[in-house]
């Protein structure tokens, strides 16, 4: 039984590690598709507002 739940630690362990940086990357790319959206709305009322 203490080895299962070793390997089950480990595991817990492995996938933390794993998640942990596609977790940072998946953010930073969620902020700069949010970024580019404000942008292209700010240069579309723009655009409006200069038509």
């Amino acid at each position: 039984m203490r080895f299962k739940r070793l390997r089950v630690l480990a595991a817990g362990v492995a996938a933390f590690l794993v998640g942990v940086p596609l977790t940072e990357r998946a953010f930073g790319q969620a902020f700069d598709i949010v970024e580019a959206s404000i942008e292209l709305g700010l240069a579309i009322a723009d655009s409006a507002r200069l038509s």
